[in-house]
């Protein structure tokens, strides 16, 4: 899950981890669903909602986040421990944000600026793919 940028590193990352590294994966931030869901639920909501209905046992839940701080990946990760599922956050600016410190694992950028953060988790995430495969260079069959 993920907020603007970190909404479309989600998809990015759930079709590579699907496709890649065969991990079933997927990125709840289609736009009907978001927009039913925050309408239906509120807007903080959605994403707790989301885990409700598509999480299954042994999940993991993975939140991407600058600020570490979105009402609604906070509330996420709130009823993803809750109902007792894993999680992991990609944050940055405050190493005290919300999301890494009430991850099971949260890896944190240290540093503020949106666009630097945003690149350096693509860079983990993709990264994260590659040592799952076992390798940088893979053709695509």
């Amino acid at each position: 899950f993920g907020n603007g940028a970190s909404a479309s590193l989600s998809s990015h990352a759930a079709t590579d981890f699907s496709k890649q590294a065969k991990i079933e994966s997927i990125a709840l931030n289609d736009h009907n669903l978001l927009t039913a869901f925050s309408n239906d639920y509120g807007y903080s909501n959605w994403v707790k909602k989301s885990i409700e209905i598509y999480a299954k046992h042994n999940d993991l839940i993975v939140f991407i986040s600058v600020s570490g701080e979105s009402e609604n990946l906070k509330n996420g990760l709130n009823y993803a421990k809750e109902i007792g599922l894993k999680t992991i956050s990609f944050t940055g600016c405050n190493k005290s944000n919300y999301l890494k410190v009430n991850s099971d694992l949260g890896i944190w950028i240290d540093c503020s600026a949106y666009n630097i953060v945003e690149s350096v988790h693509t860079i983990c995430i993709t990264s994260l793919i590659d040592l799952i495969i076992g390798k940088a260079i893979y053709s695509v069959n």
